[in-house]
């Protein structure tokens, strides 16, 4: 049990941290397209 939550809270880490840079690029498009 401990070893999955582990596992599942690493993905969640990695979803989380591609999910930012994923919005932080809209963003940078979104402003881009703007301007």
């Amino acid at each position: 049990m401990a070893i999955s939550q582990r596992a599942k809270e690493s993905v969640m880490a990695l979803i989380m941290t591609t999910g930012n840079r994923m919005v932080f690029h809209s963003i940078h498009a979104l402003n881009w397209t703007k301007t």
